[in-house]
């Protein structure tokens, strides 16, 4: 394993203008990516530990300006409407942007019912009618009352005072277990997607009791055993080159443009939490 990374260094930072017998696949591309991360102390609230994923080496940023949905909506450069089609509903976009926009895996769409997008999509400058895979949110319910909703809201906030900064990633694990992966080639664009992170994270650690914790050498080794996948490369959606991982319990993916990283994001195959709040209860 480390004469398979320290080869793949070698190939990442040859010079551009030095021809290579073959391309880096998929999973040389994830490999290098994954190896050259540091792992961060953790910041930690009841079973909860965030751990910063940090670049030792910054990370080349894709030629084309990428922009969120979050941002590309708060300038009025983005619109999406809910198409049926034979096998389910799509999302359609069009796009004003200058920028490609990103749209996540997990990523509920503003205004789509519901409706969250199953796999990462890079939406060209000006794109109109690129077609989003989506499937609702799925209404499993959690016991819980009001008293016990509030608390939710109290450890979100205090989690969200102290999220990591200056990091391109983070590793999200609830007990010993991680339920997230997320990396992006900028502490920005993490930061954009920081609100979304920070309520899955809460309800995820929330749902169980205090337990033991994950250690910064557990998360190590968690990202070793996800650059350990089998990578496969598969059909964008949009702009760039996708990657695919799967193994027991875990689903992954990353899309580069020009050979760098536009996000690479893991998760646990578990149950997805209800996020509404429940009913009060009365005396």
């Amino acid at each position: 394993m480390q004469n398979r990374i320290s080869l793949l260094f070698a190939l990442g930072t040859c010079c551009a203008s030095t021809a290579l017998a073959a391309p880096l696949t998929a999973a040389d591309l994830v490999a290098v990516l994954l190896a050259g991360l540091s792992v961060g102390e953790p910041l930690r609230s009841g079973s909860l530990s965030i751990f910063p994923l940090t670049a030792r080496d910054p990370l080349r940023e894709p030629v084309t300006r990428v922009v969120t949905v979050g941002e590309a909506l708060e300038r009025a450069w983005l619109t999406f409407r809910v198409s049926p089609t034979d096998t389910g509903p799509r999302v359609v976009l069009q796009s004003w942007a200058d920028a490609a926009v990103l749209i996540t895996a997990g990523e509920e769409l503003p205004g789509c019912g519901g409706l969250v997008a199953v796999r990462d999509v890079l939406a060209a400058p000006g794109a109109r009618g690129l077609s989003v895979p989506v499937s609702p949110t799925l209404p499993i319910a959690e016991p819980g009352d009001e008293r016990s909703w509030q608390r939710r809201i109290r450890a979100l906030e205090a989690m969200a005072s102290g999220f990591p900064s200056g990091c391109e990633g983070v590793l999200v694990a609830v007990g010993t277990g991680v339920v997230r992966v997320e990396l992006f080639p900028s502490a920005w664009l993490l930061s954009r997607a920081r609100a979304g992170l920070l309520r899955t994270a809460a309800f995820e650690a929330l749902s169980c009791p205090d337990r033991a914790l994950m250690d910064r050498e557990e998360a190590e080794g968690f990202l070793r055993d996800l650059s350990d996948l089998p990578w496969t490369r598969r059909e964008p959606l949009g702009l760039g080159f996708e990657a695919e991982g799967s193994g027991p319990g875990v689903s992954a993916g990353a899309l580069f443009l020009g050979g760098a990283l536009v996000h690479l994001s893991a998760a646990f195959r578990g149950e997805q939490l209800m996020l509404a709040a429940p009913e009060a209860t009365h005396p």
